[in-house]
């Protein structure tokens, strides 16, 4: 005989003979319990050995309560109030105490107190404690502490803690932290924490942060939405975060968006890369476009439009060009200037320009306004060339309204001219100042001249 089967024997002899001992401690416990406790109290058993559900090698029922649960494969008893293990199920009536440790799965018909472990799958009524499952975690009620899964936790009521999945976390409410890789899912209200790789959604209020890689969804948010993608809400206090877009009816706070952001009404500060969009704000919207239909506060960026702000086309002279057409809109403490123009003569080879403002404007009793504004040019004789011909303006104007819908306007200009002398320099631009305060060419081929203009403009 060799050493294998003689040490599968021993092992046999000595589970054989630890059933008989635990048998007949199990039975005197069982006796003396049952003298020492109420009726009304359920009788505690110290231990429970089961092959398969059903199955006890010491005598089980399946209205026993018991301390300590050993199944080989499977078990089934009322409750247990310490320590269960088995390879494969473990399952309880009642509640579970304390820890449940199990290769595929746990189910508690009632409550699980304590640590519950599984390889596959957790399931309790209610959960009070711990789930960890290689899989999924599964509560039909209340759940509090914390649940950790490979794929997904789903608790039907409400929970208090921290639920991990790699997959999905659901809830109907949850005070505390969701981490998924995937989703979070609440039915109603969520306060602390949510952050996923995908999205976050929450039908009800949310307080706290919400940070997803893809997108955040909730009722109200007070507090932060940060997303990788997009944020939507219907109300929110605090900061709106997203990569492309935020979209929010009312929010008092800040969105920053690196796309876009949409709202009906803010009360704060509106930021992205490329548009902004609000049909009222109180504060600053700073992007390359922005759009409102009512405005209190400053929009900043390449365009702006405000319904109730500023805008008027004007035409004018000055003394370089003859021919002047602008278009101005924003607002009265900033505003954005296009501005084209052009020198009657040779219509052939023209010179003309077109450049880029910035204005403000304020104003006294009497229809009487005056504007300070900055600009360049760009100067070209014929079509457009590749060189360095650029006009920079600093002008100080007065503006005097003369009907509901028209106003005439005045005033003195700063003008300095860098040219490339490798343009057509000799020809005509060298000339295109009427005089000069300073004029000098650098050892490149660069020349500056300085002077003072005028222009007079009619605007409606």
């Amino acid at each position: 005989m060799n050493s294998y089967v003689k040490f599968s024997i021993q092992i046999v002899w000595v589970v054989f003979i630890a059933s008989i001992a635990i048998s007949v401690f199990s039975q005197t416990s069982q006796i003396n319990d049952t003298i020492s406790n109420s009726k009304t109290e359920p009788v505690a058993r110290d231990f429970q050995f089961s092959i398969f559900p059903y199955v006890s090698i010491n005598r089980q029922t399946t209205d026993d309560v018991v301390n300590l649960s050993f199944n080989i494969f499977g078990g089934y008893v009322k409750e247990v109030r310490s320590f269960e293990i088995g390879s494969i199920v473990n399952i309880e009536h009642d509640n579970a105490g304390t820890c449940q440790l199990s290769g595929i799965c746990n189910l508690v018909g009632g409550t699980s107190n304590g640590f519950q472990g599984a390889g596959v799958f957790n399931a309790a009524n209610s959960q009070k404690g711990v789930q960890a499952a290689g899989v999924l975690n599964l509560v039909r009620n209340d759940a509090g502490a914390c649940q950790l899964a490979g794929v997904g936790n789903i608790t039907e009521g409400s929970f208090q803690g921290l639920q991990s999945a790699g997959v999905i976390n659901t809830a109907k409410t949850i005070n505390g932290v969701q981490v998924s890789g995937v989703l979070n899912i609440i039915d109603g209200d969520a306060e602390k924490c949510q952050i996923a790789g995908v999205g976050n959604f929450t039908d009800g209020n949310f307080q706290g942060l919400q940070t997803a890689g893809v997108i955040s969804v909730a009722k109200t948010v007070k507090g932060s939405q940060i997303s990788g993608v997009l944020n939507a809400t219907e109300k929110a206090t605090g900061a709106q975060i997203a990569g492309v877009a935020n979209i929010v009816p009312e929010i008092k706070g800040t969105q920053i968006a690196g796309v876009i952001n949409v709202s009906d009404k803010i009360e704060g500060l509106q930021l992205s890369g490329c548009v902004n969009r609000t049909s009222f704000i109180k504060g600053t919207q700073i992007s390359v476009v922005n759009f409102s239909d009512s405005c209190v506060g400053i929009p900043i960026g390449v365009f702006s439009y405000v319904g109730n702000g500023y805008r008027t086309l004007e035409l004018s002279v000055d003394e370089l060009l003859f021919a002047n057409l602008a278009f101005k809109s924003g607002v009265n403490q900033f505003y954005n200037i296009f501005m084209a123009g052009i020198r009657p003569g040779n219509f052939e080879n023209p010179i003309w320009t077109f450049g880029y403002g910035i204005g403000t404007r304020f104003g006294t009793q009497n229809n009487v306004h005056f504007d300070l504004e900055l600009s360049a040019q760009h100067i070209s004789k014929g079509h457009v060339r590749n060189y360095l011909s650029e006009l920079c303006r600093v002008y100080f104007g007065v503006e005097k309204k003369i009907s509901s819908w028209s106003s005439v306007s005045f005033g003195l200009s700063y003008n300095m001219y860098l040219v490339d002398t490798d343009s057509p320099y000799s020809e005509t631009l060298s000339s295109i100042a009427p005089y000069h305060f300073f004029n000098s060419t650098s050892p490149k081929g660069y020349n500056i001249k300085t002077w003072l203009g005028g222009r007079v403009a009619f605007r409606f």
